[in-house]
């Protein structure tokens, strides 16, 4: 059995040595190699990082665009951009917000610190 911290410690010395022969590799059209560089550079999103569509311009927090952003959610769920899962937590980050921004308003309007 390898003890992975001693294997680590062993290939440290040769690092810089192993990244440049894997971008030599790259470069020459070894596709694991560019993979393992892109992926380095870019790592690959995780499905629950983000999801993508596009937000009405203007104050996010207003009602009209509150019910836009619901409706835009809606035709992604219906056309398989999003599942209902990530509609109803991005719904839930929606809310959080909303209630972020009521708060600061109120406190704005009284004359609070924030």
């Amino acid at each position: 059995m390898i003890n992975v911290p001693n294997y680590a410690h062993s290939i440290q010395p040769h690092a810089e040595d192993l990244v440049n022969k894997l971008i030599e590799r790259a470069k020459l059209g070894d596709s694991w190699a560019m993979r393992l560089c892109i992926d380095r550079l870019i790592p690959p999103m995780k499905k629950d990082d983000s999801i993508f569509f596009d937000l009405p311009e203007g104050d996010l927090g207003s009602p009209e665009n509150m019910l836009k952003i619901v409706e835009e959610m809606t035709h992604a769920v219906a056309s398989g951009q999003i599942s209902v899962t990530e509609a109803e937590r991005f719904s839930d980050f929606l809310n959080h917000q909303r209630k972020i921004i009521k708060d600061a308003e109120w406190k704005q309007k009284w004359d609070l610190d924030l």
